[in-house]
């Protein structure tokens, strides 16, 4: 509609017809109200399994005092997609993507056969277990099924017309990321996804990670242990940390918190990131990615190694060395990316877990931010709910493959309750 009323009674009508009308198709009406009426300027999405699910959200919104509805800006949003890092993984997740929709299934089909060439197990197969039989707890195996996940999803976004205006990626997160900006292919990708969780695995158990509520200089005037046993892992927001490495000396700074009370919190994870204990893999990771180099970005990406846009490397090795080691500077990107103009971004996924350290880093300033996938909630719900807000937000979609021609038939549904005086601005447009 072109207001919050006129949006109200388009639902009102259309539930009322949905009604009367029993006849009609939920495909029929997709088709109809994407592809044969005029998108203006507020919008609302329904995500529906039926032409009865339907009607009962078009009348409840009809009858809400005050409707939920995203107006299109001059121009529409420009959009990043965030790959997040390690945690979100579980083991359902993709399942309900997988075999139902097709750019998904085949993008993952695809980094099943290159992976297949690296390793002695298979991803499809990992993706498949029951959760008494899954190994999504282990790095070796979780990181390479993140990665194939997020590009699946990135493409199948892609199949729907949602392309991003740059990425970005947090710690092993990178590495779709670089493949989504065109620095790697997928071959390449895998390559670097396979090698840095397969020797990482060899560290899980000896350190520990430690979520911390304050910014990172603050924390480290605040405790003294600091150095050689203890590092910074990331900087998420301007009061989110994460700090990792002895559990002794983790334990202590617990502690000290606890006594200021300063919200700490242990990850579950056996992995310590972007610790001394990474160390013990340097030299085998650089073999193992020796003479790897990058395309140049064909779309921007802001990398957390640096927290600036980068165009590209030579040295493969030496680059992802540094993202394996060093502190992940995700708060520092994202300054950047909304000082550059970036307000919507879309969290690819197996959950969301970066919103609250973007919100935070946003401050002021407007922004939105998308699930791709949640736990335990409906996977194509999840993502179609993702696309209809980017829609909400200006962005436009490919409606002919949301809701293919093939078998559809348009119907003839109410007009548009703007066609009536009462419903215009004061000054028509």
């Amino acid at each position: 509609g072109r207001n919050g009323d006129a949006l109200a009674a388009t639902a009102g009508r259309l539930a009322d017809h949905l009604a009367t009308h029993p006849e009609v198709t939920l495909s029929d009406l997709g088709y109809t109200l994407s592809r044969r009426r005029t998108h203006l300027s507020h919008r609302h999405t329904v995500i529906a399994d039926g032409v009865a699910d339907a009607a009962t959200q078009l009348a409840a919104l009809a009858e809400s005092a005050q409707v939920f509805a995203g107006r299109t800006a001059a121009a529409a949003p420009r959009v990043a997609f965030v790959f997040t890092g390690m945690g979100p993984q579980w083991w359902a997740m993709g399942r309900g993507l997988l075999d139902v929709f097709p750019a998904f299934t085949e993008s993952i089909m695809r980094s099943d056969r290159e992976l297949s060439r690296l390793a002695d197990w298979s991803l499809v197969e990992e993706l498949r277990r029951d959760e008494s039989c899954s190994r999504m707890g282990e790095t070796e195996f979780a990181q390479p099924a993140n990665f194939a996940v997020q590009v699946a999803l990135s493409e199948q976004l892609a199949h729907f017309g949602i392309t991003p205006d740059a990425v970005i990626g947090h710690s092993a997160g990178e590495v779709a990321a670089h493949h989504a900006a065109g620095l790697l292919t997928l071959e390449e990708a895998i390559r670097v996804s396979y090698h840095r969780s397969r020797l990482q695995q060899r560290t899980a158990g000896r350190g520990r990670m430690l979520a911390v509520g304050l910014d990172a200089e603050t924390l480290m005037r605040t405790v003294d242990e600091f150095g050689s046993r203890v590092s910074v892992a990331a900087i998420n927001s301007p009061s989110s940390v994460t700090v990792a490495g002895e559990p002794d000396i983790l334990e202590d700074i617990s502690r000290q918190l606890d006594d200021a009370g300063v919200f700490n919190r242990f990850l579950s994870g056996k992995v310590p990131y972007h610790t001394h204990f990474m160390d013990a893999i340097r030299d085998d990771l650089c073999s193992a990615l020796a003479g790897l180099s990058s395309a140049h970005a064909v779309v921007p990406l802001y990398s957390t190694v640096t927290g600036e846009p980068l165009d590209g490397y030579g040295a493969g090795a030496a680059y992802w060395w540094q993202n394996t080691r060093a502190t992940v500077l995700f708060e520092p990107a994202i300054r950047r990316m909304i000082a550059d103009g970036y307000s919507c971004f879309v969290e690819l996924g197996p959950h969301p877990v970066l919103a609250a350290s973007i919100f935070e880093t946003a401050g002021a300033q407007r922004v939105s931010v998308l699930a791709s996938q949640r736990r335990d909630h409906d996977d194509a719900r999840t993502l179609l709910s993702c696309l209809g807000a980017l829609h909400c937000e200006g962005r436009e979609i490919a409606w002919d493959a949301v809701h293919p021609e093939a078998g559809a038939r348009p119907l003839k549904l109410p007009s548009y309750p703007w066609q009536t005086k009462r419903f215009w601005n004061e000054t028509p447009e």
